[in-house]
């Protein structure tokens, strides 16, 4: 076993025992592990891992797993994680106005709010530092630009007077081909249309509204990097995180594809799992992005190994057969779950469900485990059944979740299982007349004993 923390909600950690992983059925995945908490009660965890639902662009072939997702080694930590900054906006207006579009023109914007419910919206008092940051980059733009079309006049200068020997050309017309090439480039460079990437003159005309709209990513970067400070967030440490995540979704994850195989000699179309292309510039990839605004958990493993999570489920009620498996995983058990398990698997093959017929069949062990104890007999009063707060006690829940449980199992399977646990149950609901329990709930009578034990 190895320490374990889970912090599913920040700052409220729980600490576990990490035992194991529960074993897969058939040939899927790892997807469940077991773990202690703090009072030796097993607990099953359920991490997914964040990927993106397609990699088709036609969004028809859904992403799989190319292997087991997860490594063998336990895990020792999950804590929140995020791998993007939220997206920004100027006004809640601007914000309204495109939201129902979101699903189909910016996906991953749509992913993000359902994962983190959050966007970041513009403030009046944001205006006086975007000027700032605009200036500055106005100053840097300028710069760029002289120097930029500065290179260009001196190397068309040099081309034009220098010798073709000087200059590695044969012939005048290749002379003029390469003035007319730098000469396009110097037109790019003072143009007075904005293109990007290009420290052109039509980039100086950057006003502040413009930065408020989103231009030249001024406005982002500032909200993005005051959001990173209020959170405690890092903007360069989620960058590199990106790139593991990217990383591990080319090697753990594609779309089922017929892939030819060439290396038989003879090409033959095989069935397998084609990975995903990000290519160089993966931040502007929208199945990218989709993948990185469902990340909410970073789990780490005794190995190292880092896998990030879009969800992260606890279920603290082990069916009969998991904490079966806890026992075995541990080695040694802890004398209360032997106990527990010892009775379930008494009462599992008890006769009393002979008179229930087929519907047994159609119980899960949990199902079967309550009605068992809803039948059973109290072996400190003859004659009676056992109590909810014996019940509870003995599956780990309150009196009220037996009563729950036991008013959904009765409404699921039907007057005939209704009828059996009135019947076992006579005594301990005072009064009652076992003839008058198919209609479901009962009613008490007043006839009740002061010293009876109750439910």
């Amino acid at each position: 076993m190895r320490p374990l923390t889970i912090e599913l909600t920040k700052g409220t950690q729980r600490k576990f025992q990490s035992i194991g992983w529960k074993t897969p059925k058939g040939d899927d995945c790892r997807r469940h592990f077991y773990a202690l908490d703090q009072t030796g009660k097993p607990v099953v965890v359920t991490p997914k891992p964040a990927m993106p639902e397609f990699y088709d662009l036609n969004r028809r072939a859904k992403a799989v797993f190319t292997g087991e997702p997860f490594p063998e080694a336990v895990c020792v930590e999950i804590s929140p994680c995020r791998l993007l900054a939220p997206p920004c906006y100027r006004t809640q207006e601007e914000l309204d106005g495109v939201f129902l579009s979101l699903p189909t023109f910016d996906p991953w914007q749509w992913v993000y709010w359902k994962t983190h419910k959050q966007f970041l919206i513009l403030e009046p008092a944001d205006e006086g530092p975007l000027k700032e940051r605009m200036d500055k980059w106005l100053a840097e733009m300028r710069t760029a630009h002289e120097y930029k079309a500065g290179a260009l006049r001196d190397r068309i200068k040099q081309v034009r007077t220098a010798t073709l020997q000087e200059l590695g050309l044969d012939t005048e017309e290749k002379r003029a081909k390469r003035l007319g090439e730098l000469r396009a480039q110097l037109d790019i460079v003072e143009s007075e249309d904005r293109i990007d990437g290009v420290p052109c003159k039509g980039r100086l005309k950057l006003t502040l509204e413009e930065v408020k709209r989103g231009a030249e990513g001024i406005r982002d970067a500032r909200m993005q990097e005051e959001w990173a400070k209020k959170n405690g967030e890092d903007l360069g440490v989620m960058a590199q995180e990106r790139r593991a995540f990217r990383r591990w979704l080319e090697t753990h994850t594609g779309t089922r594809a017929n892939i030819i195989d060439a290396t038989t000699g003879r090409s033959q179309l095989r069935q397998g799992i084609e990975p995903p292309h990000f290519g160089e510039e993966y931040e502007q990839n929208p199945q990218f992005l989709e993948a990185c605004a469902c990340v909410r958990y970073r789990a780490r493993f005794a190995d190292n190994t880092i896998v990030y999570l879009s969800d992260c489920k606890l279920n603290e009620e082990p069916s009969v057969p998991e904490l079966d498996e806890v026992v075995r995983l541990r080695g040694t058990a802890d004398p209360r779950h032997i106990e527990l398990l010892a009775d379930a698997q008494r009462m599992l093959s008890d006769g009393l469900m002979l008179n229930v017929g087929q519907l047994v069949e159609n119980m899960t062990p949990e199902e079967k485990l309550l009605f068992n104890w809803l039948v059973a007999k109290n072996p400190k009063r003859p004659g009676w059944a056992r109590s909810y707060r014996d019940i509870g006690e003995r599956m780990s829940v309150s009196q009220t979740e037996v009563q729950r449980r036991r008013d959904a199992l009765e409404r699921k399977h039907g007057r005939v299982i209704t009828r059996c646990i009135a019947e076992a149950r006579a005594k301990n609901e005072k009064g009652l007349n076992p003839d008058q329990c198919d209609s479901g709930r009962k009613r008490k009578t007043d006839n009740i004993s002061p010293d009876a034990e109750t439910d």
